[in-house]
């Protein structure tokens, strides 16, 4: 059971390193998907995370995409 502990603690060290190399380029999405003005079209606090926004190619863009967006790029500017 330690072996596998390690083996976990190792690979979830690796993935936060890999997360750190990645985290200006996702910062710069995050800004992007942030900016949509969702708010312009009547999208409040009501409307429900599931409800679509755009899609293509079987991707579907949602009101709760942009949400997760703004929270994690409020919480990597310590606002949250």
């Amino acid at each position: 059971m330690n072996d596998e502990k390690a083996k976990l603690a190792a690979e979830t060290w690796q993935r936060h390193i890999h997360l750190q190399n990645a985290a200006p380029d996702l910062y710069e999405a995050l800004e992007i998907l942030a900016k949509i003005p969702i708010e312009d079209f009547g999208i409040d606090s009501k409307v429900p995370d599931e409800r679509p926004l755009t899609g293509w190619n079987n991707v579907t863009l949602t009101i709760g995409h942009i949400r997760k967006a703004r929270a994690a790029l409020a919480k990597a500017r310590g606002e949250a």
